[in-house]
């Protein structure tokens, strides 16, 4: 679970959209650790009258240390305190695994500074393998696949970004009533973000399909 061929403590920051896979990737790295007799430290709020930098500091065994949510657990203050932390000068080898929303609520000085965070991945929209492959795994119903995962991306296109919960719940559903995409996602909360503006592209076309013109509505909200 902790990169053996570094002699310091490395900083991992996961960032992105909820429910895009940041805790399960957290999660999984836990596991992996305490499968190798790593144990994990997970902080998911402040502690009055405690310096979470002395505390982190006064560990001496390898662990996992997990900082949920950080820009909206730790104020600005602790954020600095966290710094000498993740400078790479521990005796002992932790992985500090720090997941975050919004990456600009972490302090400027962790950023683009491999010394203090070594890994930095984002998870924004899911890519078009992960769909298909966790389909391929999950999905019941294998007809017609290759129109399912296009369904599947005619929804991501309506409703804008897409996490991985959305895609879990819209599998679940697919399967309890053996429904297509569409219909699968008429009632699940798998909707465009309220108040967002999308653009969009009218087709007017007579009866025998012949186009007749096109335009883009000067405000249309979806």
């Amino acid at each position: 679970a902790l990169p053996i061929s570094r002699k310091v403590a490395t900083g991992v920051l996961l960032s992105g959209n909820k429910g895009n896979g940041k805790t399960l990737l957290a999660k999984a790295l836990s596991l992996r650790g305490i499968k190798n007799g790593v144990p994990t430290i997970l902080i998911q709020r402040q502690f009055e009258d405690c310096k979470i930098g002395e505390f982190l500091q006064s560990i001496e065994q390898p662990c996992v240390v997990i900082l949920d949510e950080f820009e909206k657990t730790f104020d600005k203050k602790e954020q600095e305190e966290l710094l000498t932390v993740l400078d790479g000068t521990l005796s002992s080898k932790m992985l500090f695994i720090i997941t975050c929303n919004d990456a600009y609520g972490v302090d400027v000085h962790m950023q683009n500074r491999p010394g203090r965070i070594y890994y930095s991945i984002s998870f924004d929209t899911i890519e078009h393998d992960i769909i298909t492959d966790y389909c391929k795994d999950h999905l019941k119903n294998k007809n017609n696949f290759k129109d399912t995962i296009q369904k599947i991306h005619k929804i991501i296109q309506v409703i804008g970004e897409f996490n991985f919960d959305q895609l879990q719940a819209l599998v679940e559903e697919m399967n309890r009533y053996n429904e297509d995409p569409f219909t699968a996602a008429t009632l699940l909360n798998i909707k465009p973000p309220l108040y967002s503006h999308n653009d969009y592209i009218i087709n007017i076309r007579s009866i025998s399909g012949r186009k007749i013109s096109s335009y883009y509505p000067t405000s249309y909200r979806g």
